[in-house]
C-alpha cells in the first residue's frame, strides 16, 4: 500500500513537473520529474530489499560431512557437522553423555543425553523419545520438554558414504541409553548373524 502511495505521488509530481515544462517551455523540469521518479524507485527497492529478512536456517536439519566419536574425560561425544554457512558457522548436531565408572558418581542431571543444535544455546539435557539410525540417516524424535526447548519436534542429520557405521552405533548407543534405539545396517558383513534392523 505505502509503495503505491509514493509511486502515485511520484507520478503526479512528475506530470506537475511536465506541464510546468509545457507552460515555460523549460525541458529542465521533465528532466527534475525524470531524476525524482527514478530516485522513488530506487529508494523503494533499497527499502525492500532491507525489509526482505533471511529466511533463518533449520537447526533440525544437517546434512554431516564430518561425523566425529570422541571420549575424553568420562565424556562420550558424537558430533555430527554440517556445511559451513559463513559468517553463522558450520551447522551442527552434537550428543554427549557422561559416562558412570565405578568409582566416579555421576549427577542425575548429567546422566543423560545431553543435545545441542549449532549452539549451546539451543541445547537440552534429556528430551530425546526415540531414535533411529540408517546408513544414511540419524534421526531423534524429542519429547514435549525438548520440542520445546530446540524448536523442533524431530532433528535429522543426514549422512554420507565413508562413514563406520558400527563404531556410531556403539557410540550412540551408548549416549541413548534408556532410550527406544532402532539402527538398521545393511553391511554384508551384519546379515549372517542379525536381521536388517537391531532395537537396543
Amino acid at each position: 500500500m505505502m509503495r503505491r502511495l509514493v509511486r502515485g505521488a511520484a507520478l503526479l509530481l512528475l506530470l506537475g513537473l511536465a506541464g510546468m515544462s509545457l507552460a515555460l517551455e523549460e525541458i529542465r523540469f521533465v528532466l527534475a520529474g525524470v531524476s525524482i521518479a527514478c530516485l522513488v524507485e530506487i529508494g523503494l527497492a533499497l527499502r525492500a530489499r532491507r525489509g526482505r529478512t533471511k529466511a533463518p536456517s533449520d537447526r533440525s536439519r544437517v546434512s554431516a560431512v564430518q561425523v566425529s566419536c570422541t571420549e575424553q574425560d568420562g565424556v562420550l561425544t558424537v558430533a555430527m557437522i554440517g556445511e559451513d554457512q559463513g559468517r553463522g558457522g558450520s551447522s551442527h548436531v552434537l550428543l554427549s553423555r557422561t559416562l558412570r565408572c565405578e568409582r566416579q558418581a555421576v549427577a542425575p542431571d548429567d546422566d543423560r543425553p545431553y543435545l545441542e543444535l549449532s549452539d549451546q544455546r539451543w541445547s537440552v539435557r534429556g528430551g530425546i523419545q526415540d531414535a533411529y539410525l540408517s546408513p544414511q540417516l540419524l534421526r531423534l524424535t524429542l519429547d514435549a520438554r525438548g520440542a520445546e526447548a530446540l524448536g523442533a519436534s524431530q532433528v535429522c542429520v543426514t549422512l554420507h558414504e565413508g562413514n563406520d557405521q558400527r563404531r556410531l552405533e556403539r557410540a550412540l548407543g551408548r549416549i541413548l541409553r534408556g532410550v527406544s534405539f532402532t539402527s538398521e545396517r545393511t553391511m554384508p558383513e551384519d546379515t549372517a548373524d542379525d536381521p536388517s534392523s537391531v532395537t537396543h
